[in-house]
């Protein structure tokens, strides 16, 4: 595949490859760059949180299909030197968008900066939206937009004439939130948004959200392929008290060695994220087969294409397990949550779930893997030593043999649990916790402090 390192438009052929960044959570970029080699895409490095790849739009579609890890990919449009508004304008306005995006679309644009001559996020963002728009609207014949705010100083003041109005929904309009702190890829400064004028408010279908990063006076464009994040598979209605997010529950199944075919116990199972995560994969139901993505609002969009791939991983559903998968939890509530969650999720026939208190765990045969996720956290409390002591002695004279990934909230209590196993540090919901995953032993290992 070609890769297009600085492209004004949409890739000439379905072969062509793009630049892409996929958004992980920071902890689990060693397994997101595996899966996405494993998904066809190549892998161009590692960064904090966020996996640099190329793919063409086979592999894009592919990616966004299996891949259980991410939380966002982006396409990168385009790189390019902007140490002033009127040439961020310019060449935010040479891109042909009329390439990517339908007619009529609606543009929220999200802008970072980081140690770069503009620094003002909300006129940075209010540009680009305006470059995107005029483009657009010449594109059908149509005259540009808006006010023009080409000249404006980042303070807002006109650099040819008297001060103009805001944007029509930019920045200081209402915007749907996220709770994606973006890429790593797009790290200091502020952040601020705009979009491209409209009639008032959010138009249906969503907003095609455009990512702005400036940092040391380049500015990197790049276009949200996911829509909604990834690790929302539309099933998880139910949540518990310390709910882990799909993609972070598949990366701690990873690191406590669970595939496909062996048998696993979650004996705190809150939702069920992890029984159902694993019921899924093990019956072979794609991440993202049903649910839709904004690339599929592109004019790139190969229906055929897509229609195929989708065709290809119906072929390899399954009816059955090959090993039990098991929830329990001491709350009713969690118990009936994670059942109907389970049914949402198309695993109910093959998943159970029962109450019951963790300290009667009993293994299901001689050999499987446990996970554990106790709840912690500002609104929960994080937990004492005794009872991580008492959940690593449990798991140590119950499951010998078994391969287990316990979450745990500090590394304090990471080690009072006295597991041998490695320790890696993940970031859920802003908190830094850390997973320790090993094969357990009926010896207390003599462990060294936590570094």
């Amino acid at each position: 595949m070609a890769t297009r390192p600085n492209p004004t438009g949409p890739p000439a052929t379905a072969t062509e490859a793009m630049a892409c960044y996929a958004i992980c959570a920071p902890g689990v970029e060693r397994l997101a760059a595996t899966e996405l080699d494993h998904l066809g895409a190549r892998v161009e490095g590692q960064e904090r949180g966020g996996i640099p790849f190329t793919a063409d739009l086979a592999t894009l579609y592919r990616v966004h299909l299996h891949a259980l890890l991410l939380h966002r990919v982006v396409v990168r449009i385009a790189t390019f030197r902007a140490g002033a508004l009127p040439e961020l304008f310019r060449r935010t306005r040479q891109i042909a968008w009329e390439g990517w995006l339908a007619a009529g679309s609606t543009v929220d644009v999200r802008a970072t900066s980081h140690q770069s001559r503009l620094y003002h996020t909300g006129a940075i963002a209010e540009r680009v939206a305006l470059a995107v728009a005029e483009r657009l609207a010449e594109s059908r014949g149509r005259n540009p937009p808006g006010p023009d705010l080409r000249d404006r100083d980042p303070a807002g003041h006109n650099l040819r004439g008297p001060a103009r109005r805001d944007l029509p929904g930019g920045p200081n309009a209402s915007a749907p939130k996220s709770d994606d702190p973006g890429p790593a890829g797009l790290p200091g400064g502020g952040e601020s948004r705009g979009n491209t004028p409209g009639g008032g408010g959010w138009a249906e279908p969503p907003p095609q959200l455009l990512l702005a990063r400036l940092d040391e006076n380049r500015c990197t464009l790049s276009l949200d392929a996911s829509g909604a994040l990834l690790h929302r598979r539309g099933y998880r209605l139910a949540t518990g008290r310390a709910p882990l997010r799909e993609s972070l529950a598949c990366a701690v199944l990873a690191l406590a060695g669970w595939r496909p075919g062996l048998p696993l116990l979650d004996p705190m199972c809150g939702a069920g994220t992890f029984a159902i995560e694993a019921a899924r994969q093990g019956l072979g139901i794609a991440p993202g087969v049903e649910r839709s993505f904004a690339f599929q609002r592109w004019r790139t969009f190969d229906t055929v294409r897509w229609a195929e791939l989708v065709a290809t991983a119906e072929v390899h559903r399954r009816t059955t397990l090959a090993a039990p998968i098991h929830g329990s939890d001491r709350d009713p509530r969690a118990v009936a949550a994670a059942r109907a969650n389970a049914a949402r999720a198309g695993v109910a026939t093959v998943v159970t779930f029962d109450t019951g208190d963790l300290f009667n765990l009993t293994p299901t045969g001689p050999a499987g893997v446990v996970v554990l996720n106790p709840p912690y956290g500002r609104r929960i409390g994080g937990g004492d030593a005794t009872l991580y002591r008492r959940l690593g002695d449990l798991l140590r004279d119950r499951l010998p043999g078994y391969t287990y990934a316990v979450v745990c909230p500090t590394p304090t209590l990471a080690d009072a649990t006295r597991l041998s196993g490695r320790r890696v540090l993940l970031t859920h919901g802003g908190q830094r916790v850390v997973v320790v995953a090993g094969r357990l032993s009926p010896q207390i290992p003599d462990l060294r402090p936590f570094q």
